[in-house]
């Protein structure tokens, strides 16, 4: 019942948006209505309104709309949560809490958890405590997946998470997923095993970030041929890590590679060894670069101090345009060419064709 009061308070908020001062029967109206409808729901009320009619749980199951769904699963000190996204709405979120004094109990019983669901119901989050939290995990989970075919699941690690880690990664396998779109830890999370735990049971197939100091030796074997890689302290990854994770764009802060190490990677790059796929590299160093080092035996071309490039970066949110003047430009074996800056604190290579006529698939994967 608490569904769908819930359900029907959005419809009637979007009856009111739309000078509409009546009641109507919904499931009577044409198709596109519905939709136009359905719409102006997030995610949370979509959830609360899909548990209101089985007819209408098949009618969202089916429809193409809910195809994009995305769950962002993360791991905070004071609570775990999906964070669901879909084609058409923002992010909103399911919250499994410690704290629940404020909760009040839903329909949820019914799912085997006797008195142990108590949700707090807000416009974009639905809150809830269950004694048991991995039943509660799961049994929102399965629901979600069963309702959204093949969703993208993103994963977040802050601070000194939760321990659900395992047992919810254990609960991804049983679903028969075996990748992850994203991966991202930060915080002040120092676990390794937590994040071994991830990358041991899932293939990340389209980015990582990292704002904590990660030993890169035993796990860069996991990232391989990732889209977008941002580590921002970064003082433990080699150069020999970089080219085993052969990102398409990767942002580093606060590296400890040496004008040494930036050579051999060119060098690597012109020969066609290593770092195929790189489209965009920046580097913030600890230590201080020397140019000529960098540079050393590389043939190419120094830009005039006053020629402009541009370059599009459609992976970024928002993407954005970007130019550089000057800079060194060298060819790989195959003929791709690449400008490259050195600055004593950075290092920057941009391989041309550059992202508006090369990389525009990026932005609908």
């Amino acid at each position: 019942m608490l569904a769908f009061l819930q359900a029907a308070h959005s419809v009637l908020h979007y009856s009111s948006q739309k000078h509409i001062h009546s009641t109507f029967p919904l499931y009577r109206l044409p198709l596109l209505p519905i939709l136009n409808v359905f719409s102006s729901l997030n995610t949370v009320e979509l959830f609360n309104l899909s548990r209101t009619s089985s007819k209408l749980r098949a009618f969202i199951k089916t429809s193409t709309l809910w195809k994009r769904l995305e769950i962002r699963l993360l791991f905070r000190p004071d609570f775990f949560s999906f964070r669901v996204s879909t084609g058409f709405t923002g992010c909103h979120i399911f919250l499994f809490p410690r704290k629940y004094e404020h909760f009040f109990y839903n329909d949820f019983s019914n799912e085997g958890a006797g008195k142990e669901a108590k949700v707090w119901y807000k416009e974009s989050s639905t809150h809830t405590y269950w004694n048991n939290r991995v039943l509660g995990i799961e049994t929102i989970g399965n629901y979600l997946l069963e309702m959204f075919d093949e969703p993208k699941i993103t994963i977040t690690v802050a601070g000194n998470a939760v321990p659900l880690i395992e047992p919810v990664v254990h609960w991804i396998k049983k679903r028969n997923i075996r990748e992850l779109s994203h991966l991202s830890v930060n915080g002040s999370s120092k676990n390794e095993r937590d994040i071994n735990c991830i990358l041991e049971h899932f293939t990340i197939r389209r980015g990582l970030f990292t704002n904590v100091k990660l030993d890169y030796s035993g796990i860069c074997g996991h990232l391989r041929n990732l889209d977008k890689v941002t580590i921002e302290k970064s003082e433990l990854l080699k150069i020999n890590d970089i080219s085993i994770i052969n990102p398409i764009l990767l942002w580093l802060s606060e590296a400890s590679l040496t004008s040494q190490d930036l050579n051999r990677f060119l060098k690597d790059w012109k020969n066609g060894i290593a770092n195929s796929r790189l489209k965009y590299f920046r580097l913030f160093s600890k230590t201080r670069l020397n140019k000529e080092q960098v540079l050393m035996d590389i043939e190419g071309l120094e830009r005039s101090p006053n020629e402009k490039s541009f370059y599009f970066i459609s992976y970024l949110m928002p993407e954005r345009i970007d130019f550089n003047t000057g800079g060194f430009d060298i060819e790989r074996n195959d003929g791709i060419k690449a400008t490259i800056h050195v600055y004593s604190d950075c290092f920057r290579i941009v391989v041309w064709p550059d992202f508006r006529r090369n990389m525009a698939w990026l932005k609908n994967r």
